[in-house]
């Protein structure tokens, strides 16, 4: 059970058959990745997203985690056909790593409990937010496959790619 690419590290190279990833060396022979992180990773057995998460939370558990502002005005304005938009944000406000593993887990859980099985496929239909990664996490968690849909997206789209998905659960946000 693990996290990165999410939280700042992504792995470049091949993924090998042991789990792994190698980069070309000037040669053009693979060569391990070699970084802090994998190391750290490969003496402690974690192989997966939610495991590095988990590791994260334990290590790292009072730890800034993520951080969000709360809107406090959003102005609109058009200039020339371009429509344009302010934010006047708070200040950061953060939930260390512990706070978010939590949420990751009982994320998972909630939606083991209406019943979508590992191998089952859910949708997020949101813009980005923290809700967002701690969605995908928890169902990572739980071996249950995610589909990101953006609002960007036209109508039509949306509809098309919750369809295509075969959604067991759609998360989206209230905003």
């Amino acid at each position: 059970m693990a996290s990165m690419g999410i939280f700042g590290y992504t792995p470049h190279g091949r993924l090998q058959d042991d789990g792994w990833y190698v980069t070309g060396s000037s040669s053009g022979q693979p060569e391990p990745l070699d970084s802090w992180m994998t190391n750290q990773f490969k003496a402690s057995g974690i192989t997966t997203l939610p495991e590095i998460f988990l590791y994260n939370s334990v290590v790292y558990e009072k730890n800034n985690c993520m951080g969000t502002r709360q809107l406090l005005v959003r102005k609109k304005r058009e200039n020339n056909d371009v429509s344009m938009e302010k934010l006047g944000l708070g200040e950061l406000i953060y939930q260390t790593y512990k706070d978010v593993q939590e949420s990751i887990v009982c994320t998972g859980q909630g939606v083991r409990q209406m019943g979508v099985q590992p191998g089952d496929k859910v949708v997020i239909f949101s813009e980005s937010r923290p809700e967002w990664i701690t969605a995908v996490m928890g169902c990572i968690r739980e071996c249950i496959v995610v589909a990101a849909v953006f609002p960007s997206f036209e109508d039509g789209v949306i509809v098309d790619c919750i369809n295509q998905v075969e959604a067991a659960l759609v998360f989206t946000s209230y905003d």
